[in-house]
């Protein structure tokens, strides 16, 4: 027969095993609950962006004065092409010799535009097969210390720096109010006390016996004294400010290393991905005209090309 107080110990183990497989089912379960809740919320916020937005974003991604362009020009050539071989055997020639102009503008302009468009894509992203694409990827490095040595060249010469802070000069000490300050200093409890301790000191000397003996004490010197000090504040701050030179605490060289190496710690951190993201944000926008007049020139030269042909 089994002992009553192991069967209770069993059955009490058994009903704690089945108590932490209920918690560990509910977190569990919680924890779906939470994921699924998450991946919905972020489908809502995707849901959430406007149709109109969404447009503007494909149009300002894929419409640009360069797809315009080469999309026109390619319209022109295949109507050229196809009017041309309606009239190629119909008569008068003037309208076929007219719609080969046009074929011609199509072709060389969709041309120059592809070539163009292509050397602009070439620029930023690299495309396999072609030897030199992506350069800015490739060259990000060269970019980052021409970025920096432009930065270092332009601003923070030294030479300019220290016309400009010499320039500056007066403006700052009329914002530290140094009248003031030395004024201020010179009226101070620090100031009293310091005239205290040197009058004391001068008492204890020969000369200060000699004043004692004509009656003069610290309580009697120190309010003549003082006025006297008070009214130096003018003219200390007056030769203070003419003696004061910018180059005497501040260094250009320094400022420029400083710079420098803030510019090497900030610069290690963009990569090629940043440094072709920081350029095509830049210039990418302004490329597109490329891509046009390469329509045109290309244009003009199927226009010239044609034309010549015709008068052989």
């Amino acid at each position: 027969m089994e002992d009553p107080a192991a069967v209770r110990s069993n059955a009490k183990g058994l009903l704690l095993d089945a108590n932490n497989d209920d918690e560990i089912h509910m977190e569990s379960t919680e924890m779906i609950l939470i994921e699924t809740t998450n991946e919905s919320n972020t489908d809502r916020t995707q849901s959430k962006i406007p149709f109109r937005q969404r447009v503007e974003g494909l149009y300002k991604n894929y419409c640009g004065v360069a797809e315009w362009g080469n999309f026109i020009t390619l319209v022109i050539m295949i109507l050229g092409i196809i009017l041309v071989e309606i009239f190629k055997h119909i008569h008068p020639k003037v309208y076929y010799q007219i719609f080969r102009i046009i074929r011609a503008i199509g072709v060389f302009g969709l041309s120059g535009g592809i070539t163009n468009w292509l050397a602009v894509k070439m620029l930023f992203d690299k495309i396999p097969g072609l030897i030199g694409s992506g350069v800015i990827r490739n060259q990000f490095i060269e970019i980052r210390n021409c970025v920096k040595m432009v930065v270092l060249d332009t601003f923070f010469e030294p030479s300019s720096m220290m016309e400009y802070l010499n320039g500056k000069q007066d403006d700052w000490l009329q914002q530290l109010d140094i009248d003031s300050k030395i004024d201020g200093v010179l009226k101070s409890q620090a100031a009293d006390e310091i005239v205290d301790k040197q009058l004391s000191l001068m008492m204890s000397r020969p000369e200060g016996m000699m004043l004692s003996f004509m009656g003069m004490n610290v309580n009697v010197l120190k309010p003549t004294i003082l006025p006297f000090i008070h009214g130096l504040g003018p003219t200390v701050s007056s030769v203070l400010s003419k003696n004061i030179q910018t180059s005497e605490f501040i260094n250009p060289e320094n400022i420029r290393k400083q710079v420098d190496e803030l510019l090497s710690v900030k610069l290690e951190e963009m990569t090629a991905a940043r440094v072709k993201a920081l350029v095509e944000h830049m210039i990418r926008k302004h490329l597109g005209w490329l891509v046009v007049w390469g329509n045109v020139f290309g244009a003009l030269i199927g226009i010239i090309c044609e034309v010549s042909s015709v008068f052989k």
